[in-house]
């Protein structure tokens, strides 16, 4: 147990926490890139050892569950390392979530790596959420891997534990 626990200025003990990895995404859809989107210089993107040690850092103050989002979390280079070096921190839920366009081939490492769940939600493409691109060539795969049992309405979400 931590000596010193992070709190809110309620009190709250803070026990959970979203870190972004990237403002990058493989889509082009406007429900969350703007038309003319500005990406952060690298320069002022954290590393991935930096994002580590922020990661331990919180779990030092009682955190137990990180979720990792973005942009698209698995479009950063080399995250299945950090994926495996948080998965050693002995949280109680470590979570990301994703568009499911790469789970195809990175499920299974993410798996191993120690992440414990991941959340995937399924914005259908359309002519009129897409500002400028056509609809994304790997969809079917995006498609097959967040299928559910019966009807996906529009917008769904689902967080599927390993």
């Amino acid at each position: 147990m931590p000596q010193n626990k992070l709190t809110d200025r309620f009190g709250r003990t803070v026990n959970y926490v979203r870190l972004s990895v990237t403002d990058r995404c493989d889509f082009r859809c406007v429900y969350c890139m703007a038309e003319d989107m500005t990406f952060l210089p690298r320069q002022q993107v954290l590393t991935l050892e930096e994002i580590a040690r922020v990661a331990r850092n919180f779990v030092d103050l009682g955190t137990e569950k990180i979720r990792l989002t973005g942009g698209e979390p698995l479009v950063r280079k080399d995250i299945l390392e950090l994926v495996k070096e948080i998965g050693t921190y002995g949280l109680r839920d470590f979570a990301m979530t994703t568009n499911g366009s790469q789970l195809t081939t990175m499920a299974e490492p993410l798996r191993k790596a120690g992440m414990h769940r991941r959340t995937s939600a399924w914005i259908p493409w359309t002519p009129t959420n897409s500002a400028t691109s056509p609809a994304p060539a790997n969809c079917h795969m995006c498609w097959t891997v967040l299928m559910l049992p019966g009807k996906l309405a529009s917008g769904a979400s689902r967080s599927i534990q390993w």
